[in-house]
């Protein structure tokens, strides 16, 4: 008799339908406001100095074409941060090397004053614990002489 804290039979070894997260591809996607984003590149860029937008969309954890591209040009229009003359190689807006500028750093030091948050922008706690939800397999009610045995 298998017992049933083993894998025999009660737990497929892979689950049925794998969970595989929606794409992201627009600002919208994220589940974060385009200000949210646009505050923690901003903090990204106070603490990190000049990078370019692959580096930036790395940091972030978010994609360059169709958001961080979208967010790095709204704050160009704001003048919160510049583009920095740099040997381009060929790569496109992504290869650009951005900066921080000092109404950038203002506006870094007010989202710092909210929040010391910077890194991977976060996923909102509706979409993962419905990615949880969705993971989850079989419940196995383990018993203390399962334990014992």
């Amino acid at each position: 008799m298998p017992s049933p804290l083993s894998n025999e039979s009660t737990i497929p070894d892979e689950p049925l339908f794998p969970f595989i997260p929606p794409p992201v591809q627009r600002i919208e996607d994220t589940g974060l406001s385009s200000l949210w984003l646009q505050d923690l590149i901003l903090k990204t860029l106070y603490f990190q100095g000049y990078l370019n937008g692959f580096r930036i969309a790395e940091e972030i954890a978010l994609p360059f074409g169709g958001i961080v591209d979208h967010l790095l040009e709204n704050l160009k229009k704001e003048k919160l941060v510049e583009v920095k003359p740099a040997q381009q190689l060929g790569l496109g807006e992504g290869g650009y090397i951005y900066s921080i500028t000092g109404l950038g750093l203002q506006r870094a030091q007010e989202a710092l004053a909210r929040s010391q948050y910077v890194g991977p922008a976060p996923v909102p706690i509706q979409e993962y614990n419905q990615a949880i939800l969705s993971q989850s397999r079989e419940r196995i009610n383990v018993k203390d002489q399962d334990l014992r045995e």
